[in-house]
């Protein structure tokens, strides 16, 4: 999540509080779609945006229900090594505009390098697969030897959806849209992801019901809505923590919960990562106050065989991906290597379908370091 994407969406929640001042009014706000004044909603990205973000392949692909249609962007692999950096400087906010900055460098790699892997990268809320986040942090892992996935969540960017769900809806659409890809041929060996935020709450979510999900790493998620709610409820409710109780944050989690047809305390990444086996990584700023990192800390303790925990002193929840990318860039590589790209594509066993033997290795027992 980007403060100024955070700050326009909050915006829209301010004028009905201050009207209708109702749990329900709100819980239905939150749950509209954040791109529902988006021009880009629904439409295909043209050749130059593609270009840019050096998108291999454009696909859209259905989910529901509720129905939806969701943008897809693929990255192939980088045959060659380059170099990834961001430049920034402060603006009159002083937010940081990040720049990418791409270098080839000059020994290229063998034309037969095989791809490790498919890896997923989710956004955050009311981002976009476009946002610069994305772009840098999609690049540097198909330099690694990766095939790209980017989607535009439902609700987000270039997708539709009337309806955001944090992670119920979600889980059950890449569900699908991994299904797609694989009926496509566009998978290829084990497939991992990457989120951030909302994104990856949403990631834990999906590998909690597809055992074809061999690997997360998650940067600074939620461990639940009714968690997130008496955390970054208070910042969304644009400073009213003496109007709004947690006895109304509580209230209004459950009424997003029957808005959208599911359970807050079940339907969560915390629920997910205690009932299975796949290995999250885990890596939380220990100054985030939006997102506590105390969130991590009660994802990992949830199940500490299959998680290992990093806690990053010195950022938040909005520029961890910034201030710590060299270690998350380390850390997301060694894990993806050891739980992706143990065999040769050609070497490994048809893909599974949702609910089969996941059969992956587990993670070893870790503490927050």
């Amino acid at each position: 999540m980007l403060i100024p994407n955070i700050s326009r969406f909050l915006g829209t929640l301010v004028l009905p509080l201050l009207l209708a001042g109702c749990n329900s009014t709100i819980a239905a706000k939150f749950v509209a779609a954040p791109n529902r004044d988006l021009a880009i909603r629904g439409q295909d990205a043209p050749q130059a945006v593609l270009d840019e973000h050096h998108v291999s392949r454009q696909l859209r692909v259905n989910v529901g229900p509720p129905n939806a249609s969701l943008s897809v962007w693929i990255v192939d692999p980088v045959s060659s090594p380059a170099t990834v950096s961001l430049t920034a400087g402060p603006t009159a906010d002083d937010l940081p505009i990040a720049r990418l900055t791409i270098l080839p460098q000059t020994q290229p790699s063998p034309a037969d390098r095989p791809t490790k892997g498919t890896i997923f990268l989710l956004h955050g809320l009311n981002d976009t697969k476009e946002f610069v986040t994305y772009e840098f942090y999609s690049f540097g892992i198909a330099c690694q030897g990766y095939r790209v996935v980017l989607v535009d969540l439902r609700g987000h960017g270039r997708s539709t959806g009337d309806r955001i769900a944090y992670g119920a809806y979600e889980a059950h659409d890449l569900v699908q849209v991994l299904t797609v890809l694989q009926a496509q041929g566009l998978i290829v060996g084990n497939v991992g992801v990457v989120g951030i935020s909302y994104g990856a709450a949403v990631g834990i979510c999906w590998a909690g019901i597809d055992s074809r999900v061999k690997a997360v790493v998650a940067m600074e998620p939620f461990s639940s809505l009714r968690d997130a709610a008496f955390d970054a409820g208070q910042d969304m409710l644009i400073g009213l923590p003496r109007i709004f109780t947690r006895h109304d944050l509580n209230d209004i989690t459950n009424q997003i919960g029957q808005i959208d047809g599911f359970d807050p305390d079940r339907q969560s990444p915390l629920y997910a990562i205690s009932h299975m086996t796949t290995p999250v990584l885990l890596i939380h700023g220990k100054q985030d106050t939006f997102l506590h990192p105390q969130h991590s800390i009660r994802l990992h303790q949830a199940d500490p065989d299959h998680s290992e925990l990093i806690l990053v002193s010195g950022a938040d929840h909005f520029d961890l991906w910034y201030t710590a990318v060299t270690m998350i860039k380390y850390e997301s590589n060694h894990w993806f290597d050891r739980y992706l790209a143990t065999t040769r594509p050609s070497e490994q066993s048809p893909s599974q379908s949702p609910g089969q033997p996941a059969g992956q290795p587990a993670a070893q027992s870790a503490s927050a370091r």
